[in-house]
C-alpha cells in the first residue's frame, strides 16, 4: 500500500513503535486491514511469513490490538473523535501465547511517556528521514535555503543522506535511492558548504560512505550505526544517547559568560497563561526592566510545541528593534524551563485601557490602527501570520505608541502558491474562511481588527481557555488553537490551515476549514477595529443570551460565517467603509488582501487619508493619549489580579525533568547585546566623523597653503 505524502482531511497519521524506533507515516482512514498489515510488513521489514502483533494506544494510554477490520474501523474512529494529532501504535514480531496475555518484549512501562527514548523516522517517498542537528553549514536539497533554528532544525534520510527542512520534506519529491545516491548527495552537499571540515570530509567519500551509508535498520544494530556516523564527523546529536540528568543543561548554563536566572531579580507576576508565566525583571549589573516569559519544558512534549517554540522564537529576533513590535533581549533555560527575556512595555494593553474608556475617539483609534497595520505589513514581508492580534496583545509604551506582542501563535514557513488550513483565532475574531475551513492568508488580521471582545469579557468566553500567554494583564479571553502546525516564513501565495488563537477572534475562512494565508490577519485588525470604534463586539449576544444553545461556541462560530455585520450609524462615513472593507466574510474581497497592492489599499483608503505613513513609522507622530507612568517598574497599567500574586517559580521536580529529552532544546540560549550593537555603531561613527574631520582639516591646510604661495607670487610681482 502506498504511503500519503501529505496529511489531508481523509488521512490519519500513524506512529509506529518498533524495536527502538518510531516511524511516522500517512494512510487513508478508509484502509482496508489487509493494506494496513501490508504497510505494518514494509515498516518493519518482516517477510511474509513472518507473525506479528499490532496495538494502538488508546485516549487512557491502555493497549488495544488491532487484529481485525472492525478492531482498525474503531481505532480511526476514536483518532478522528478524538481530534488526535496521530495514532500511536506499537509492533512486536510475535503472537502471544494466548489471547489477553502480553507479548514477548511486551512491558506496560514502555507505553508510559518519557519511560524511553526511541529513534524516530518520516517515511516519505520512500525516504526514512530522521530529525537531526546540524552543527555545520547545511542545505535543503529542495529550497536550496540553509538549514538552521533551535533543536533539530532539518530532516536527514538515513538511506541516502538527503538532507531538508522539516517543512520542505513532503515537498521534497525524489524518490529515495538508497545507498547508490549517498555518494552524490554528499558531493552535492560539500559544494555548498562554506565549512573547511566538511570540505576535508568530501575528499574522503568512500571512507565516509562505509560509515554513514546504513541500509534502513532497526534496533540496537541501528543506534550503533547512529554513533558510528556521529563519529565520523556529521556532529548531529541523536535524541535516544541522551541521558536528561546528565545533559549540560541540567546545570541550566553552559558557560561562565552566559545569561541564567541569577542575573536576574524576579520583581512581579505581570501574565499568566495555560504555557507561560510573564515576570517583570531586573538586570542586576545593568539595573534595566525586562519582562520575562517562562515556560515550563514539560509541557512542550511533541514536535509541534517544539516548533512553536522555535516559531517565537524566530518572530522575536525579527522582531527586534521594530518600533511597532516587542523584541527580544536573549534567551536562556534551565533543566525544567525555558526563558525569554524580552521588553518590558509598562504602558498597558489596549484591553485595560479599554475596559475604562469604553470607546475610542476616532482619531485615537485611526492613530492605533495605522500603527498596527504597519507592525502587521512588517511580519507579512518577511512571511509571518501573526493569528492572534486582539486587544490583550496590543501594549502602549511610555509615549502612547503602539507595539504587538505574544508570537506563540505566528505561522511561518509557506512557499508561494500553498496554502494552509490550521483553525486558530480568537472566537469573536475568527474569520469566516477559518470557519468554512478554507485556506487562508493575511486576511483574517484584517477582520479581526473590527470585531474585538466585547468590554467586560463574559464567563463564556474563559470556557474556551486552552492556550494563553498574556503579557501585561487584563482580562484574557482565550487563545482558542487546535493542532497547531508551525513552520517557517510565509509568503505572498502561500497558505496554511491550522485551526488556532482567541475564538471571538477567528476569521471565517479558518472556521469553514479552508486553507488560508495572510488574510485571517487582516480580519483580525478589523474585528478590533470595530471594538475601539463601537465599544462593543458584533457578536456582544453570544454569551449573553437567556438561550443556553445560544452561548455555545458552535452558535458563536455559526454567528461569525452567517449573521451580517452591522456597522453603527455614530460612526463615520470613512470609518464605516474601513469596517465594511476588512470584515468582508470573503478573503479574496477583504481589504488588504490583494496579492500585489493589499497593503497600498489599506494606507490609500479614505479613513488614513490623513496620515503620514513615513513620519508614523519614524516614531515623528504625536500619540493621541500618553500613559501616566511614574518610574520604570510602575505597573499601575496592568491588573492586580497578576500583580498580586507571590513571585515565585515552583521547584524543580526530578523525576519530571529525567523524562524531558534535553537535547531537543539545543541552540535555545541567545544573547541579543543590544548595548554592544549601540556601542560598535558609536564607535563607527565617531571613526567616520573623525576621519571626515582630518580630511576637511587636510584638504584646508593645502587650501591654505596655496594661498600663502599665491600671495608670495603676487608679492614678488609686485
Amino acid at each position: 500500500m502506498p504511503t500519503l505524502e501529505a496529511d489531508d482531511f481523509d488521512t490519519v497519521r500513524i506512529k509506529v513503535g518498533f524495536n527502538g524506533n518510531i516511524l511516522v507515516t500517512n494512510i487513508k482512514n478508509s484502509v482496508k486491514y489487509l493494506d494496513f498489515c501490508a504497510e505494518i510488513k514494509d515498516i518493519c521489514k518482516f517477510e511474509d511469513v513472518q507473525p506479528f502483533t499490532v496495538k494502538w494506544l488508546d485516549e487512557e494510554g491502555d493497549p488495544c490490538t488491532i487484529s481485525s477490520q472492525i478492531e482498525l474501523n474503531e481505532a480511526i474512529r476514536l483518532y478522528e473523535v478524538n481530534k488526535d494529532s496521530e495514532l500511536n501504535i506499537h509492533v512486536f514480531p510475535n503472537v502471544p501465547a494466548k489471547p489477553g496475555l502480553p507479548c514477548v518484549g511486551e512491558d506496560r512501562n514502555m507505553y508510559r511517556r518519557g519511560a524511553r527514548r526511541y529513534r524516530k523516522l518520516y517515511k516519505v517517498n520512500g525516504h526514512l528521514y530522521q530529525a537531526k542537528r546540524f552543527s555545520r553549514r547545511a542545505v535543503c536539497a529542495y529550497c536550496k535555503d540553509r538549514i538552521w533554528g533551535l533543536g533539530r532544525q532539518g530532516f536527514k534520510c538515513i538511506n541516502c543522506r538527503v538532507t531538508v527542512h522539516k517543512r520542505c520534506h513532503k515537498l521534497y519529491l525524489p524518490v529515495c535511492g538508497g545507498i547508490e545516491e549517498a555518494d552524490e548527495n554528499t558531493a552535492k552537499s560539500a559544494e555548498r558548504t562554506v565549512s573547511n571540515e566538511l570540505k576535508s570530509t568530501n575528499g574522503d567519500s568512500k571512507g565516509s560512505r562505509a560509515k554513514q551509508n546504513l541500509p534502513v535498520e532497526y534496533g540496537k544494530e541501528a543506534m550503533l550505526g547512529q554513533k558510528a556516523r556521529a563519529a565520523s564527523g556529521d556532529e548531529e546529536e541523536d535524541e535516544y544517547f541522551h541521558d536528561a540528568e546528565s545533559h549540560i543543561m541540567a546545570t541550566g548554563v553552559t558557560d561562565s559568560n552566559q545569561l541564567n536566572l541569577d542575573h536576574f531579580q524576579l520583581l512581579r507576576v505581570i501574565g499568566r497563561g495555560s504555557y507561560a508565566k510573564v515576570l517583570q525583571v531586573e538586570h542586576k549589573k545593568t539595573r534595566r526592566i525586562y519582562a520575562m516569559k517562562v515556560i515550563k519544558k514539560e509541557l512542550v512534549n511533541d514536535d509541534e510545541d517544539i516548533d512553536w517554540v522555535q516559531t517565537e522564537k524566530h518572530v522575536f529576533e525579527a522582531a527586534t528593534n521594530y518600533p511597532f513590535l516587542v523584541g527580544l533581549h536573549s534567551c536562556f533555560q534551565t533543566a525544567s524551563r525555558l526563558f525569554f527575556v524580552i521588553e518590558f512595555v509598562n504602558g498597558g494593553d489596549l484591553m485595560f485601557h479599554m475596559q475604562r474608556q469604553r470607546r475610542l475617539p476616532e482619531e485615537h483609534a485611526r492613530f492605533y490602527a495605522a500603527e498596527i497595520c504597519l507592525a502587521l505589513n512588517f511580519l507579512h514581508q518577511r512571511g509571518i501570520v501573526y493569528r492572534d492580534l486582539k486587544l490583550d496583545n496590543v501594549l502602549l509604551d511610555a509615549e502612547g505608541h503602539i507595539k504587538l506582542t505574544d508570537y506563540g501563535m505566528c505561522k511561518e514557513g509557506l512557499l508561494p502558491g500553498l496554502t494552509t488550513g490550521t483553525f486558530c483565532g480568537t472566537p469573536n475574531y475568527i474569520a469566516p474562511e477559518i470557519l468554512r475551513g478554507e485556506e487562508y492568508g493575511k486576511t483574517p488580521d484584517t477582520l479581526t481588527f473590527d470585531l474585538s471582545l466585547p468590554l467586560g469579557i463574559s464567563t463564556f468566553l474563559l470556557l474556551f481557555s486552552l492556550h494563553s500567554t498574556n503579557l501585561c494583564g487584563g482580562e484574557e479571553p482565550a487563545d482558542f488553537w487546535l493542532n497547531k502546525k508551525i513552520w517557517e516564513n510565509l509568503r505572498d501565495g502561500d497558505k496554511t490551515n491550522t485551526f488556532c488563537g482567541t475564538p471571538n477572534y477567528i476569521a471565517p475562512e479558518v472556521l469553514r476549514g479552508e486553507d488560508y494565508d495572510f488574510s485571517v490577519d487582516w480580519w483580525a485588525l478589523g474585528v478590533l477595529m470595530y471594538e475601539m470604534l463601537a465599544g462593543r463586539s458584533p457578536f456582544d449576544a453570544v454569551g449573553n443570551a437567556d438561550n443556553p444553545d445560544q452561548n455555545t461556541e458552535d452558535y458563536l462560530f455559526q454567528i461569525i460565517l452567517e449573521k451580517p455585520i452591522r456597522i453603527p450609524r455614530s460612526l463615520s462615513v470613512k470609518a464605516a467603509s474601513l469596517l465594511k472593507g476588512f470584515l468582508n466574510k470573503a478573503p479574496t474581497e477583504r481589504l488588504g488582501c490583494h496579492a500585489k497592492t493589499g497593503f497600498h489599499d489599506i494606507q490609500s483608503h479614505p479613513f488614513f487619508r490623513s496620515i503620514d505613513w513615513e513620519q508614523l513609522e519614524q516614531k515623528q507622530i504625536v500619540p493621541p493619549y500618553k500613559p501616566h507612568i511614574r518610574s520604570e517598574r510602575d505597573l499601575e497599567h496592568f491588573d492586580p489580579a497578576f500583580t498580586n500574586e507571590p513571585v515565585q517559580l515552583t521547584p524543580d521536580d526530578m523525576k519530571t525533568i529525567s523524562t524531558i529529552d534535553q537535547s531537543e532544546f539545543d541552540g535555545f540560549e541567545q544573547l541579543v547585546n543590544q548595548v554592544l550593537v549601540v556601542v560598535v555603531v558609536v564607535v563607527v561613527v565617531v571613526v567616520v566623523v573623525g576621519v571626515l574631520e582630518v580630511v576637511v582639516v587636510v584638504i584646508a591646510l593645502y587650501i591654505f597653503n596655496l594661498l600663502i604661495i599665491l600671495v608670495i607670487h603676487m608679492l614678488s610681482w609686485l
